[in-house]
């Protein structure tokens, strides 16, 4: 079993004698690494070969397997409570609430690093004995609609108002022309591109947060006077006060996302001032991501 230290729901699922022996069961294994993925093609009707998009990454099945016990084959009420606190664990919900069932699958990878995956119940666990044995053997299924694999924390960054290429001359310029003006820097420790949330506010006319590494931008054609705007790449949504704002967004703009390594944000827009940079500012939040 890759990973340890492993919680659902913020319950502890014990994978360790220690922790198995006060609840009366244990999981053995733990297959998290496998992620189903997409190879759509059609038939080239003009030479040989196919025509094949690319490689997506879908769902993320979880099976886990593991067994109840008692300290002798005739203690059924020890086996039972276990199973049931078992079920109780993975159990399917009633009224399925917003979330549609997901919770926080947390592990600690064997490289030390903190994980989750959000997984809801995909099969329940299913439960087997052997009549005069002191184990009841059970498995189930978790699954997760996204793929990715996420750092426990939570990685964010500030930056204010900021400029590429440098400024109108004649001017004091406090960079050289080809540099980067205050821009938000993060780092992607994990090794997929991961969704951010985007964060402006202040004043600014037509903001545009632009990836310096990628060339790739997010503008909205519109002032903003003391307003907040948010941006969510996982959820594709860019709203004011909660309402979405995508009608504004300008031609060539794209979803903006945090690829493995460093990642470099500039807040830019149409009334730049070199005496006022922070009448806007940028935050930047995401987390390390893992396929």
């Amino acid at each position: 079993m890759i990973g340890y230290n492993w919680k659902y729901n913020g319950e502890t699922i014990p994978t360790f004698y220690s922790d198995s022996v006060a609840v009366n069961w244990n999981v053995s294994n733990i297959n998290w690494t496998e992620v189903s993925v997409d190879n759509s093609q059609i038939a080239r009707q003009d030479w040989h070969g196919v025509l094949s998009n690319p490689t997506y990454a879908r769902g993320r099945l979880i099976t886990i397997e593991g067994f109840c016990f008692s300290s002798n084959a005739n203690d059924r009420s020890t086996r039972g409570t276990a199973r049931n606190i078992v079920n109780e664990l993975f159990q399917l919900e009633t009224f399925p609430s917003q979330g549609e069932g997901f919770k926080e699958l947390s592990f600690t990878d064997d490289d030390g690093v903190n994980k989750f995956i959000n997984a809801k119940v995909y099969k329940k666990p299913a439960f087997s004995h052997v009549k005069g044995s002191p184990l009841i053997n059970f498995n189930l299924d978790l699954f997760a609609q996204d793929p990715l694999v996420y750092s426990e924390d939570k990685v964010s960054q500030d930056s204010d108002y900021g400029l590429i290429g440098g400024v109108a001359l004649p001017t004091v310029l406090p960079i050289p022309l080809s540099g980067v003006l205050n821009p938000a820097t993060i780092t992607n420790a994990g090794d997929f591109g991961s969704p951010i949330k985007i964060t402006v506010t202040g004043d600014i006319v037509n903001p545009k947060i632009y990836h310096v590494e990628t060339g790739k931008f997010f503008k909205l054609a519109r002032t903003l006077s003391s307003e907040t705007l948010e941006i969510d790449t996982s959820l594709t949504t860019a709203t004011i006060a909660g309402a979405s704002v995508l009608s504004d967004r300008a031609a060539g703009s794209q979803w903006l996302y945090a690829n493995p390594g460093v990642n470099n944000y500039v807040l830019l827009g149409d009334d730049f001032d070199i005496d006022d940079q922070d009448k806007a500012t940028l935050t930047i939040e995401f987390y390390s991501t893992w396929l």
